[in-house]
């Protein structure tokens, strides 16, 4: 039987979702390898076997760290890319994670065409969440810890002893607009968890 191969995008990354999506790839039968070795010749005689899995792909061109020519060369990697994908994988899946960069307040005109090139060439889109703006599977995102995990802190925790109207978790960035659900909620009583190893900006 032929060898699957899953070549993930990106294959490192802080976010746990980037490990447990690869973990659940392989317990399916998948060697999950880099997305950056799927361009190598003998994949193109392969390319039945293989399979392209891209998260964030097309916020890749807007990083904070690449200045102005580190942004333009990306430009042209993502378009060969795109263009040459199919040729060494025959299923793409795209999973869409955001509507827009995070550090850019309008949707640059790159990004759109990113995302209709993906649109495209995808055989298959994965949504986190249902949408009405394209069709998608959706798969919810899956929790960082399992039942077990929680369900002993939450025992370990000790009982509040005021009331919360309104509670806040997860990591604080400036994207998510803290600031301004602080403002909002003045009058309401807020409890926000923070992981004391997690920078936090507001």
């Amino acid at each position: 039987m032929a060898n699957k191969k899953a070549f993930y995008f990106p294959f490192i990354h802080v976010n746990e979702y980037v490990e447990i999506s690869k973990e659940s790839i392989s317990e399916s039968g998948f060697e999950v390898l880099d997305f950056k070795k799927l361009f190598h010749i003998k994949n193109i005689f392969d390319r039945k076997n293989n399979v392209a899995v891209l998260n964030w792909y097309e916020d890749r061109l807007y990083q904070k760290r690449f200045g102005k020519l580190r942004a333009f060369i990306e430009h042209f990697i993502v378009f060969f890319q795109l263009i040459l994908m199919r040729l060494f994988a025959s299923h793409i899946i795209w999973v869409r994670h955001n509507f827009k960069p995070h550090n850019r307040a309008q949707r640059p005109f790159t990004h759109k065409l990113t995302c209709g090139a993906l649109n495209l060439l995808a055989t298959k889109i994965v949504t986190l969440e249902k949408t009405e703006s394209f069709n998608s599977t959706v798969i919810p995102h899956p929790l960082y810890r399992n039942d077990d995990e929680m369900l002993h802190d939450i025992n370990r925790l000790e009982p509040v002893s005021f009331e919360v109207e309104c509670l806040f978790f997860g990591t604080i960035k400036p994207y998510k607009r803290l600031d301004e659900l602080l403002t909002l909620c003045a009058a309401l009583s807020m409890f926000v968890a923070v992981n004391p190893l997690q920078p936090v900006f507001l």
